[in-house]
């Protein structure tokens, strides 16, 4: 390798190494480095160095943040892409390649906990622990809401028995519900606040509505004078007249068309009225309130267990910590649960 090179990435001495660079002169020394990399990619490409796993994560840095543009006038170019172009998959640390990104919390793994919960009060957890019975580490790009599934088959491979799932909203998504019900679980799960509703806008839970979904009348009484329902949208239609006076106007959902007032939504969207106005009972608020002891757990975990400050890398290894931290809780759980027995 050229001198330069070597002393930039090897040595580590001098102004010219890289590491020593300014936070500043970052953005101009990220090419020259983009350059170094692609030259090193083809002085090794046809030789033995390239089935080293070193060399495969080298390629794979280059290709997630870097460019060749290719003309037929001049030399291939290389350019650096954009932050909005490089996937949250990529390598965000070479020591680590398996972990990924999220912008809310940053690089690493997500680990999805499930527990029993007892109802029965202090009484009964004093003679019954809240246990883990299920843990995997998924990638920071994956939703949540893409866990449950696993979960219920992860438990069911298992013979652990369920019959009911407390989650938050991330997990309350139609095809969770329909999927868990199929294999005989109900998923207890609130349902997002409508985008409107934060906004300020009236929304289809403040609309009277009917048992097959149409709106009969909305929230200042005015009824819509049709209303029509195919397998895809459900249309009614008020009088312009009447909406045009309405000082709700400009909350409302309907838009002036015309001689009337149209609004459109889903059959869908009546599902999910129908769930938010169900999550105000007092019934789904008593059945909902235990899931905040997984809170509990979480923290306890993190900060007792340790699970925030592991001192390994790579997921095989993060996957087995975690796992060991859990199983941890669980034994001191039952020895709390036997010594105030």
């Amino acid at each position: 390798m050229p001198e330069g090179t070597r002393k930039r990435y090897v040595e580590r001495a001098g102004s010219d190494a890289f590491d020593l660079s300014k936070p500043s002169e970052s953005r101009r020394r990220l090419p020259e480095a983009a350059r170094d990399l692609w030259w090193v990619l083809q002085q090794f490409r046809s030789t033995e160095a390239q089935r080293l796993e070193s060399y495969g994560l080298l390629k794979r840095v280059f290709e997630d943040h870097v460019e060749v543009v290719t003309t037929p006038d001049t030399e291939d170019a290389i350019q650096i892409r954009e932050p909005s172009e490089v996937s949250c998959e990529s390598v965000q640390n070479p020591s680590d390649p398996d972990a990924s990104y999220n912008a809310r919390r940053g690089q690493g793994y997500r680990a999805q906990v499930m527990e029993t919960y007892c109802q029965s009060g202090e009484s009964t957890a004093q003679t019954q622990p809240d246990l883990i019975t299920h843990v995997s580490l998924t990638p920071m790009t994956r939703h949540d809401g893409q866990e449950l599934g696993q979960a219920l088959d992860d438990l069911r491979e298992r013979d652990v028995p369920l019959t009911e799932v407390v989650a938050d909203s991330h997990y309350g998504a139609q095809g969770n519900l329909e999927e868990a019900h199929d294999k005989g679980v109900d998923v207890v799960a609130p349902v997002l606040t409508a985008k409107g509703r934060k906004q300020g806008k009236l929304t289809l839970e403040q609309f009277d509505v009917d048992t097959n979904g149409c709106v009969r009348a909305c929230p200042k009484g005015a009824s819509p004078v049709r209303a029509s329902r195919s397998t895809r949208k459900i249309e009614v239609s008020f009088r312009r007249a009447i909406c045009e006076g309405c000082e709700q106007l400009a909350r409302c959902p309907v838009r002036l068309e015309g001689a009337r007032a149209r609004m459109q939504y889903t059959a869908e969207r009546v599902r999910i009225r129908i769930r938010r106005l169900q999550q105000e009972s007092s019934e789904f608020k008593e059945r909902y309130r235990w899931r905040a002891g997984i809170e509990a757990t979480m923290s306890r975990l993190k900060h007792q267990m340790r699970l925030s400050y592991l001192r390994v890398r790579g997921r095989p290894s993060v996957k087995y910590a975690v796992f060991l931290r859990a199983l941890g809780l669980n034994i001191c759980r039952c020895a709390a649960t036997l010594q105030a027995a």
